[in-house]
This record gives C-alpha cells, sequence and structure tokens, in this order.
C-alpha cells in the first residue's frame, strides 16, 4: 500500500487535492474581494432598501471573486476550478452543520454569516466554472473530430 503509486506502479492522480487546494486559494482570492469590495459598494451602490442593498453588494462581490477565479481556466487540467468550487461547496455545507453546535445566539450569526457571505461564491462559482468546463470540453471534443 503505496502513498504515492497505484498497484500497477503508476502514479496516483493528485486532482483531489489539488482542487482542495485551490478551493483554498479561492477562499483568499474571495476575502481580498470582500475586503476591497465592501466599503466602495456601500457608499456607491445604494438601491430601495438595506437589505436589498447588502445582498446586492454581496452578489457583487461574488461576480468580481468569480471571475478572478476563473483565471486559472488557463491551467492545463481544467477540472480543478469546478473541483475547486464544488470543495467550496462541501465546505460551506459543513460549517452550517458545524454552527448548530453553537449557542443559539451565535448560531444564528453564523448562519446569517455563511448565508449571506458563502452562498453568493459557491452558487455563482458553480454555475460559472461548471458552464466554462463543459464548453471548452464540447469545444475539444469538436477539434477532436475535426482533426
Amino acid at each position: 500500500m503505496s502513498l504515492f503509486l497505484n498497484k500497477d506502479k503508476t502514479p496516483k492522480s493528485s486532482l483531489l487535492l489539488n482542487c482542495f487546494c485551490l478551493g483554498l486559494v479561492f477562499y483568499g482570492i474571495f476575502g481580498v474581494m470582500y475586503a476591497f469590495l465592501t466599503e466602495p459598494l456601500f457608499w456607491y451602490v445604494n438601491v430601495v432598501s438595506n437589505e436589498f442593498s447588502v445582498v446586492l453588494h454581496a452578489v457583487l462581490m461574488a461576480l468580481a471573486g468569480t471571475a478572478v477565479c476563473c483565471i486559472f481556466f488557463a491551467l492545463r487540467d481544467k477540472r480543478i476550478v469546478p473541483g475547486a468550487f464544488v470543495f467550496m461547496t462541501i465546505s460551506l455545507i459543513l460549517g452550517g452543520l458545524v454552527s448548530f453546535n453553537l449557542p443559539v445566539d451565535r448560531r444564528s450569526l453564523m448562519l446569517q454569516m455563511l448565508i449571506l457571505y458563502g452562498t453568493g461564491p459557491v452558487l455563482i462559482g458553480n454555475a460559472v466554472s461548471w458552464s466554462v468546463y463543459i464548453r471548452l470540453r464540447r469545444r475539444q471534443r469538436q477539434r477532436a473530430l475535426l482533426i
């Protein structure tokens, strides 16, 4: 039982580890986006109600972060980017489950933070990354058929 080799002595795939690590990088990117965009959006983007403004700001920051994260489609293995967003989804779900061990007052705050700042990047990131990945795969298959 080897850590790095399969039974037939071929190297094991590092796809899951790469997706997990890129998911951590994506968390950093989204954190930077939230840090830099919160104040300008607060001052310059105000709409009908305060609640709607907060949700709109979270969506705009998630869109900006997803745009930066899609730069990683330049990597050789295109599966890593959607896989990283899947790991972000898993960690968001686990964060929600873990928050149920907190006291009631802290639990509601934790769930509000997870819903407000976690669901935007996860939903938008998964939607964008999987649609880009599927298009890239179709384009790759069409090129293979033409050759």
